[in-house]
């Protein structure tokens, strides 16, 4: 489903050219999960944004798969990559980008009504209330708490059923039994449609899901490949299906 060949992200400032990324390669496939660790600036939120073609490597490919057909994020127009963006994939931002004007049910809408899809108010409205939301469908962004604005924009990015889910710390401002409500609804949208996981700083009780782990740091652009588990839960087992995974590092 998405695969990265020699992606290379860099920046320069007043005394370094720095690589957040140098040939950066991996594989994830349909139904699999990939959670990253690392500290603030090691480049988490970076690779999701290339991913997602919000942001260009300097070089390199990453490559969004579906049906036979490849599209390379990292050389595509925007008018495709937003097609992609808009379709194929569910964007969790950090921070949350719901839309003002809208109530929390039309704003878990809008994803239906920009695809062309049929319009369900009353699964919506059913999915915030599984949320502890169902007091608040009518309300407006600026009404509820930081908590409520990421369970919302975790519905919203989920409502249209992605091949591709992009999470950036989706659990980040969210208690324990709020975190497991949302690290649920990301792996049903993984059985129900398949959809692939890249989560950026994820709750400790979501990430033991995930298929794989991947820490990027400074010291090298990406380190490590992934981690095999050695404990294994009921839904890791039925979820396990395991991919080919590399990672590799020109800097040393």
């Amino acid at each position: 489903m998405l695969r990265a060949e020699g992606v290379t992200v860099s920046y320069a400032d007043s005394e370094r050219h720095q690589h957040v990324f140098a040939d950066l390669s991996f594989e994830l496939g349909h139904a699999e999960s990939l959670a990253l660790f690392g500290t603030s600036g090691s480049g988490k939120t970076t690779l999701l944004n290339l991913i997602a073609g919000i942001k260009t490597p300097d070089s390199g490919r990453l490559l969004f798969a579906e049906d036979g057909d490849a599209i390379d994020m990292a050389s595509a127009d925007e008018t495709t990559r937003s097609a992609v963006r808009r379709s194929k994939m569910g964007i969790v931002f950090q921070f949350f980008n719901l839309i003002p004007t809208l109530s929390l049910t039309e704003n878990c809408l809008l994803p239906l009504e920009l695809n062309d899809l049929p319009m369900d108010d009353e699964a919506v409205q059913r999915s915030l209330a599984a949320l502890g939301l169902g007091d608040k469908l009518d309300a407006y962004p600026d009404e509820i708490s930081g908590g409520e604005q990421q369970r919302v924009a975790v519905l919203r990015a989920l409502i249209h059923r992605p091949r591709l889910v992009l999470a950036d710390e989706p659990t980040g401002n969210l208690d324990q039994t709020n975190s497991q409500a949302v690290a649920d609804l990301l792996w049903d949208a993984v059985d129900k449609a398949g959809s692939s996981i890249g989560n950026s700083k994820p709750h400790p009780t979501a990430w033991r899901t995930c298929f794989k782990t991947w820490a990027p740091n400074r010291a090298r652009a990406f380190s490590g490949a992934a981690r095999t588990r050695t404990k294994w839960s009921c839904a890791d087992m039925r979820r396990a299906r395991w991919a080919q995974c590399r990672c590799r590092s020109t800097t040393g």
